[in-house]
């Protein structure tokens, strides 16, 4: 008699088949810690208008033409930590996943359409210009 079959191999090729895949996980950057060049600056910057929307373009801008918002809410209120927190509406890594279907218009929408989504109707303001104009 021998072992019965248990549909398990103690192949050391089938064993790393089954082991957990090797995922790297992205932390979220100390933003203090990065350094004073232009990525850091970038960073910095978009982490500024993620946090503090109402100060670059929210209803009480000195210059009206930069006044998009029709509220003095920023993007970190509906996506949470600046848009970093998993399940929080994250904004990281997005911009990959579009064009996107979206059910509000039953059409596949672009980013810059869904980002004008937010201002026109969350931020109760003006849509964006396109950088081409």
């Amino acid at each position: 008699m021998g072992v019965p079959w248990t549909g398990l191999s103690t192949s050391p090729f089938i064993a790393k088949s089954l082991a957990a895949p090797n995922l790297s996980i992205w932390t979220v950057p100390e933003v203090g810690a990065l350094p004073d060049d232009e990525h850091g600056r970038l960073v910095r910057r978009g982490r500024d208008l993620i946090t503090a929307t109402y100060a670059h373009i929210g209803p009480e801008v000195p210059t009206i033409a930069n006044r998009y918002a029709g509220n003095n809410l920023a993007c970190g209120n509906c996506h949470l930590e600046a848009g970093t927190k998993k399940f929080g509406l994250p904004i990281f890594g997005l911009f990959g996943e579009f064009p996107h279907y979206s059910a509000r218009t039953g059409a596949e929408i672009t980013i810059e359409e869904r980002v004008n989504s937010c201002m026109t109707r969350s931020m109760n303001g003006r849509a964006l210009q396109d950088e081409a104009q």
